[in-house]
């Protein structure tokens, strides 16, 4: 078990990371803005494709047996097939995507990425999100959410240059 926890101890530590920031949110109408989805965009660049996979399914796995994870603290099976469940499924995709291009190490690179990761994101969130509540302007919620976009796509690309520089390591 203790060599299994230390081969394993960065995607652990990653997990925790993300259960206990990632929620950390503040409601824009109806979907939260949370640091999930910069957290959800960072894994692919420092985590193998099959670990950041791993990551991502054990974080929804985590939310969905109840545990409060999720934007807002909030957790539960209900959130798994909810008007948001879209953003939460979308994780998985946008790990899947951004993993091919995990050799990217500068800002700038990164940050281009990552804000097409969260444009990506959108795609299963918003058509969920309509499907669910059809009365919603997904359009006014989309504007909304581009500067937090742009924010979280700095944030990331900033956190992960200066990981692979300061390791100088490709993850």
């Amino acid at each position: 078990m203790t060599k299994l926890f230390y081969l394993y101890r960065r995607q652990l530590l990653f997990l925790i990371i993300l259960c206990v920031v990632g929620p950390l949110s503040f409601s824009i109408s109806v979907i939260p803005f949370s640091f999930q989805s910069m957290l959800i965009t960072i894994i692919p660049f420092i985590f193998k494709r099959k670990e950041a996979i791993i990551i991502v399914l054990l974080y929804l796995l985590i939310g969905a047996l109840g545990i409060p994870v999720f934007a807002g603290y909030s957790g539960g099976v209900e959130k798994m097939y909810g008007p948001t469940s879209g953003f939460l499924w979308g994780f998985v995709f946008v790990v899947v995507i951004l993993s091919f291009f995990k050799n990217n190490n500068n800002f700038r690179e990164v940050f281009v990425l990552v804000l097409v990761g969260h444009l990506i994101l959108f795609i299963p969130g918003l058509v969920v999100l309509k499907i669910q509540i059809p009365h919603s302007e997904i359009g006014v919620l989309f504007i909304k959410f581009v500067p937090a976009i742009i924010i979280k796509s700095v944030l990331a690309g900033f956190i992960v240059s200066q990981l692979k520089r300061l390791n100088n390591i490709d993850y």
